[in-house]
């Protein structure tokens, strides 16, 4: 038998229900506890929130990818700003369209009017 037979595995401390797990959460709560009450509740949210720090510098593989990919979510692209000067022809063409959607606006404004205005002569 071999030294590695012979010790118990780390690997049942996060498999729920195994009396590892159970010793593991229990010694987690106490250590919570006992920093909860001795540093107070945002210290210990500090010192939790750096250690979570820590476990993603020290555990996560593609660390790179998943900050880009954070910092894409949190923080979006810039949105475009047009001047008259650089892109007259797109302006014009946004120009257009909002002219355009306006006018479609006025229509179905104005559509109601000539309804209730054909009700009124035939009655």
């Amino acid at each position: 038998m071999s030294d590695r037979e012979d010790r118990p595995s780390l690997t049942n401390i996060f498999k729920i229900g195994t009396p590892e797990c159970a010793i593991f959460c229990c010694v987690a709560g106490v250590c919570l506890g006992l920093l909860l009450l001795t540093v107070g509740f945002w210290n210990a949210l500090w010192i939790a929130l750096l250690g979570a720090v820590g476990a993603f510098v020290g555990g996560a593989k593609g660390k790179k990818q998943v900050v880009k990919n954070l910092l894409n979510k949190v923080i979006p692209d810039k949105k475009t700003v047009l001047y008259r000067d650089q892109h007259p022809d797109i302006v014009k063409a946004v120009r257009d369209a909002a002219a355009k959607s306006d006018s479609e606006e006025d229509a179905e404004e104005s559509a109601p009017d000539a309804r209730e205005q054909q009700e009124q002569q035939e009655e």
